[in-house]
């Protein structure tokens, strides 16, 4: 490590990136009974750092990753997106750039998926995303660039609820946001509209209740980040929310998200004295209803 991060490599850099490309990856299962797995992990842990020491292998380390994501052994994609998240910091734009669309095709592919709970290669996938992100900020030409591309990959996941990718879909959003407001502007007023036309115009209560709980996760997402919300949105938020689910055919599940909603809107604005005046005729006509249960409470 220390002759990689204290010489001058030039001419030697690829040959001793081979000489450590060739133990790549080093592939283990957590789930197995492996008396050797901390030695593995911790000689896998070592390899990455020795092989993201230096940005002189930024081209060499893209492209092995790149040629290892093409496997279909989860073990190998992990330990890609791990050198990736290990080495992408240490890289400029000028570097990462010519691989952008390449990694995005894979990341995609990893991350996009009806269900990611406990997913841990669409959670690496993700996580290598957000490095990609920070990079690419230094440049904000192809920043915008290539969340542009992000957005025109996966609108449709939004517009098509039925083909329940909008978890996975505002996952990948939040991820390349990250710590950066701008970016999560740009994904949340795109999203906004088509999330809330799907939950006011579908009728399959499933694809209502991803749909808005897209919505809450986006706006959560965006206060924790510190992002100034058009005042005037969240009023109409509120007011759409109460008018749609004071009819008394609306499901049960949707009403208990509308009101999870409403109150997360609440918290976030200070409304005028008619908006609380009808936010409480809401909420007592619910507790009457519901029977005073009290998921609905």
């Amino acid at each position: 490590m220390q002759l990689l991060t204290s010489f001058v490599l030039d001419i030697f850099k690829e040959d001793l990136f081979e000489a450590m490309a060739c133990y790549f990856p080093i592939i283990y299962s957590k789930q197995k009974n492996d008396k050797h797995l901390e030695t593995k992990v911790r000689l896998g842990n070592m390899l990455n750092r020795a092989m993201s020491a230096t940005s002189s292998f930024a081209e060499y380390v893209i492209q092995l990753a790149l040629e290892k994501l093409e496997s279909e052994s989860v073990g190998s994609k992990l330990s890609c997106y791990q050198l990736l998240q290990s080495a992408l910091p240490g890289y400029s734009v000028k570097q990462v750039e010519p691989f952008t669309h390449e990694l995005w095709t894979f990341i995609r592919i990893d991350s996009l998926r009806p269900s990611t709970e406990a997913d841990e290669l669409a959670a690496q996938a993700l996580l290598t995303l957000t490095q990609l992100g920070h990079v690419l900020s230094q440049n904000p030409t192809l920043c915008t660039c290539f969340i542009e591309k992000i957005w025109k990959d996966l609108e449709i996941s939004l517009k098509s609820p039925e083909l329940n990718l909008i978890n996975s879909t505002i996952g990948t959003f939040l991820a390349v946001s990250s710590s950066h407001i701008d970016v999560f502007s740009f994904f949340f007023e795109r999203a906004n509209p088509i999330l809330l036309q799907n939950f006011f115009f579908n009728n399959v209560v499933k694809e209502q209740l991803l749909c808005l709980d897209a919505l809450f996760k986006m706006l959560l997402y965006g206060e924790k980040l510190g992002t100034q919300f058009d005042p005037e949105m969240i009023v109409r938020f509120f007011n759409m929310l109460i008018d749609h689910s004071s009819s008394d055919i609306v499901d049960l599940e949707i009403q208990t998200s509308t009101i999870r909603f409403i109150n997360q809107l609440v918290c976030m604005h200070r409304f005028e004295q008619q908006h609380v005046a009808k936010l409480i005729k809401y909420s007592f006509h619910y507790a009457q209803q519901s029977g005073y249960k009290p998921s609905l409470l």
